[in-house]
């Protein structure tokens, strides 16, 4: 849950990185609140302009999420608006940073 949160706290953060561990979970999360809070929305009639809202948010979350996950990757983070790619693109491994020695 800690890095869901995470993740909304950085929605507008495209320059850091993103370990596999904080995208997988949000990605999971999300998927599951997302399930939860339609199912409420539906049974309770709801107005749906809130939820259209959270989606919105969710959207730009997981955006700047896989941008910075591809980035940790050692690829462009554009690369991850490309659908059903990015998935493939965000479970690649890090990219460890080359030290070198003098």
């Amino acid at each position: 849950m800690k890095n869901y949160f995470k993740a909304f706290k950085n929605i507008f953060n495209f320059k850091d990185r993103a370990t596999p561990n904080e995208f997988w979970s949000f990605f999971i999360i999300n998927i599951l609140v997302t399930i939860l809070v339609s199912i409420i929305f539906e049974k309770l009639s709801l107005n749906e302009y809130v939820f259209t809202t959270y989606r919105i948010i969710t959207i730009f979350t997981l955006i700047s999420l896989g941008f910075r996950r591809l980035k940790s990757a050692g690829l462009s983070g554009w690369l991850f608006l490309i659908p059903i790619a990015n998935l493939i693109l965000a479970s690649l491994p890090e990219k460890k940073d080359e030290i070198i020695e003098s």
